[in-house]
């Protein structure tokens, strides 16, 4: 059993009971005999994994992939005084020589979408905990709010992927591409830490992730242009971040959204009068762009009216563009030319940081000199 990992006392004795409720029998684990007058410290841990994965055509094209998935981890840290028999010595009627503490997380897939509102939000969190502002043990309810008022669907919550081949083939794609690929993706995450000692379990943090990477994003060969080929390809996605802290009741926001365009056109193998020579030349023109927005926020869920869209914390704009030229003379004489413009602004709204901007260009020629 324990090298199963089913109970962590290596020289424990299980003993087995019947319970109530399924599956209608357990068992609870005695301390065995170990070195006497000793103090013993056990290390024990364990990780567990669950995933389910399954795929389906949607249309003539079109496909759909739904996963799920839960992990989590548990470990054990005991220290144990030993008696002149080697078990447990007792320090009281009710109490053996055995002081531990657990700790342990969970990460598991968790459905929900803020933008709609009704499937998760902040709002229904603040609504949640708002009549357990005054408990005993608020940081419990706090807790317990912020994960059931995000999660927007409880009942095996799935991150999916959309692929959609052939848009090439529906008007008016069909004039303009050889090939074109939409995609759609959303994925999660629910992560949480807890600790057990001494028979008190406390929750140490929380955090909810999601987002469409990408929300939309197109992939394409247009047909041919001036004897080269062109592919192209453009998304757009958006990722959410919540983090709740416990031990300073507070609850800190992380929104990005992102746009990618690449740009590739390249012609190979043509003649190009050289000094009388005719040389095969090649031509490779790419262009990327990105821009990436993103901005935090703070709330304070004991004091909801203070700042009910949230305090800004920060907040930057990051745009990136390069555009490069490959050119080959011939197979031994190739020369390219890039320029790489970055520029980084803060939100007005939280701004901490300076804007800056930077420009790198440059020139590579490669000349092969074989005997």
């Amino acid at each position: 059993m324990y090298q199963l990992g089913l109970v962590s006392d290596p020289t424990g004795q299980v003993k087995f009971a019947p319970r109530s409720s399924f599956p209608f029998i357990g068992w609870e684990v005695a301390p065995g005999r170990r070195a006497a007058n000793g103090v013993l410290a056990d290390q024990f841990s364990e990780n567990n994994s669950l995933g389910l994965h399954t795929n389906r055509p949607l249309w003539d094209g079109a496909t759909i992939e739904l996963t799920w998935s839960m992990k989590w981890a548990y470990s054990k840290s005991t220290t144990t005084n030993t008696d002149s028999t080697g078990f447990p010595a007792r320090y009281g009627p009710d109490s053996i020589g055995v002081v531990s503490t657990t700790a342990g997380s969970t990460d598991r897939t968790f459905l929900t979408l803020p933008l709609f509102g009704t499937l998760g939000s902040l709002k229904k969190v603040l609504q949640l905990y708002t009549p357990h502002i005054n408990d005993q043990n608020p940081q419990v309810a706090l807790a317990s709010s912020f994960e059931n008022g995000l999660e927007g669907f409880k009942y095996l919550p799935l991150n999916w992927t959309i692929r959609w081949d052939g848009l090439q083939k529906i008007s008016p794609f069909s004039s303009i591409f050889k090939t074109l690929t939409l995609d759609h993706a959303y994925t999660s995450l629910f992560h949480k830490d807890w600790q057990n000692t001494s028979g008190v379990e406390q929750i140490n943090n929380e955090h909810v992730q999601y987002g469409f990477a990408p929300l939309i994003g197109l992939t394409g060969t247009p047909k041919d242009l001036l004897g080269g080929a062109i592919t192209g390809s453009i998304k757009y996605g958006t990722t959410d971040a919540f983090d709740l802290n416990l031990a300073a009741s507070s609850i800190s926001e992380t929104f990005t959204k992102d746009i990618s365009l690449s740009l590739t056109y390249g012609r190979h193998g043509f003649s190009l009068p050289f000094f009388g020579v005719n040389l095969q030349n090649d031509l490779d023109f790419t262009f990327t762009y990105s821009l990436s927005v993103s901005s935090q926020k703070t709330y304070t869920p004991n004091d909801p009216t203070s700042s009910p869209d949230g305090l800004p914390l920060n907040g930057t704009t990051r745009t990136t563009y390069e555009p490069r030229v490959r050119y080959g003379l011939s197979s031994r004489v190739t020369a390219s030319l890039f320029v790489q413009y970055t520029s980084t602004a803060p939100d007005v709204a939280g701004a901490t940081s300076f804007a800056t901007s930077s420009t790198e260009a440059g020139v590579d020629i490669s000349i092969s000199i074989t005997q």
